[in-house]
């Protein structure tokens, strides 16, 4: 069977945490790290106010992160870092910001992260709105499953 995919066709990485909310390393840590391994880009994701136990980002914190990521593309060019956030949806399938900040970001991933217990049609509803938001362009991990050790949540995946 023909490889699709080659290492060598990856030409950047996304849905990425740094220090500004709960990862190891800073952006541009990061950013060098893959700009020495021949990558062309990443998508710094860190987490959104309600991930208040991942060090999420407050609006005041987004605006001090864009500044930093506007410093380092000039800096780092041709390389590219795009702005983005990784939102927690609310139980009620909308997002934790409002539309102005939501639209400040290069990308949004919609991702839960609190009350995966729903019933199967709540669950929907959710996941629904999350993704009908305007500003939604990924689905953060959609299951919510934790391999060994917790079931995803219950959701149709043939619903269109």
């Amino acid at each position: 069977m023909p490889q699709v995919l080659q290492v060598s066709d990856i030409k950047g990485i996304i849905h990425n945490h740094s220090t500004w909310s709960d990862g190891i390393n800073t952006i541009e840590e990061l950013a060098t790290d893959l700009i020495k391994n021949g990558f062309e880009y990443f998508v710094i994701s860190d987490h959104s106010k309600t991930a208040a136990y991942a060090n999420g980002l407050s609006e005041e914190k987004i605006l001090q992160q864009h500044q930093q990521v506007d410093e380092l593309n000039k800096k780092l060019a041709p390389f590219k870092i795009f702005k983005s956030i990784e939102s927690d949806i609310l139980n009620d399938g909308s997002l934790d910001y409002s539309d102005e900040v939501l639209a400040s970001f290069d990308l949004v991933i919609a991702s839960v992260h609190s009350n995966l217990y729903m019933k199967e049609d709540k669950a929907m509803q959710r996941l629904i709105k999350a993704i009908e938001n305007p500003y939604t362009t990924i689905l953060g991990h959609p299951t919510g499953r934790l391999l060994l050790s917790r079931n995803g949540y219950p959701i149709d995946h043939q619903k269109s």
